[in-house]
């Protein structure tokens, strides 16, 4: 578990209120072309954090 690292999608609302949008939805409309990997880091994290390593 020490490895695990937060996965960027749990980041999105502090990012949103950080840039002032009303919700998280706007940052994702403007920004989703950024995070186009996100499910393979997601992925990663939880293989990882179930491997019991």
């Amino acid at each position: 578990m020490n490895r695990l690292r937060t996965p960027l999608p749990t980041l999105i609302p502090v990012v949103s209120e950080m840039l002032g949008h009303a919700n998280p939805a706007i940052t994702m409309s403007i920004y989703s072309h950024a995070l186009t990997d996100s499910q393979a880091l997601v992925a990663d994290a939880m293989a990882e954090m179930f491997a019991g390593d």
